[in-house]
C-alpha cells in the first residue's frame, strides 16, 4: 500500500512538472555501469580497502581511527575546575540533537543550584517534538507565502522548500531494493 501511495505521489508530481532536469548541484552525466564497475574494481584491487570496509561495518569508524600511540602519549591536564557537575550525565546517542542537549545543559546547572536540586534533567524530547512542529509550521508558512507571491512551482524558492527532487531522481536512476540486499553501513 505504501509503495502504491508513493508511486501515486511520484506520478502526480510528474503531471505538475516537479521533475526537472538535474540542477547544477547534481551531475548531468549519469553514472554508467562501466563507471560503477571501475570504481568497484579499483576499490577491491587494494586489500587494505576491503579490510577497512570490514572493520568500519562492524565497529565505529571514529573509534577505529583513533591513534593508540597518540592517546597513550597525550597528557590530559586540565587547569580549569568546575565547581559542580550536573547529574545525570546526558547523552544524545548520535541522535542529531547535540545542539539541544548543549543548550539545555547550559541552563541546567544554574537551575539546579538555584533550587538546590542534586539530580535533574530537562526533557530533550519535549523540546525536540516542538522543534519539529515549529519547523513544519515554518515550512508550511513559506509554501503559502511563495504561492501568494506567485512563485512558480519550478521556481527557486519552491525548489528549495521541496527537496524531494533528489529522491525522485535517485529512484529514477537506481530504483529500489530490499533492505536485506544492502547492508545498513552503506
Amino acid at each position: 500500500m505504501l509503495v502504491k501511495s508513493f508511486a501515486a505521489v511520484i506520478l502526480k508530481s510528474r503531471s505538475v512538472n516537479l521533475l526537472r532536469k538535474p540542477t547544477a548541484a547534481m551531475s548531468t552525466v549519469p553514472l554508467s555501469l562501466d563507471i560503477l564497475s571501475k570504481f568497484r574494481n579499483d576499490f577491491y584491487s587494494d586489500p587494505k580497502n576491503e579490510l577497512a570496509q570490514n572493520v568500519c561495518t562492524r565497529f565505529d569508524p571514529f573509534e577505529v581511527a583513533i591513534s593508540r600511540k597518540k592517546t597513550e602519549t597525550t597528557l590530559h591536564v586540565y587547569n580549569i575546575k568546575i565547581d559542580s557537575e550536573a547529574k545525570p550525565v546526558t547523552n544524545q546517542e548520535n541522535s542529531g540533537r547535540c545542539w539541544l542537549f548543549a543548550a539545555l545543559n547550559v541552563m541546567r546547572l544554574p537551575f539546579m543550584k538555584k533550587y538546590g536540586i542534586e539530580e535533574f534533567e530537562f526533557s530533550q524530547s519535549y523540546l525536540f517534538f516542538w522543534d519539529k512542529i515549529e519547523r513544519a509550521h515554518y515550512w508550511l508558512n513559506n509554501i503559502v507565502a511563495t504561492a501568494r507571491q506567485g512563485e512558480q512551482l519550478e521556481g527557486r524558492l519552491v525548489n528549495f522548500l521541496l527537496k524531494v527532487q533528489t529522491l525522485v531522481e535517485l529512484l529514477e536512476l537506481y530504483r529500489i531494493t530490499r533492505k536485506t540486499f544492502t547492508a545498513e553501513h552503506i
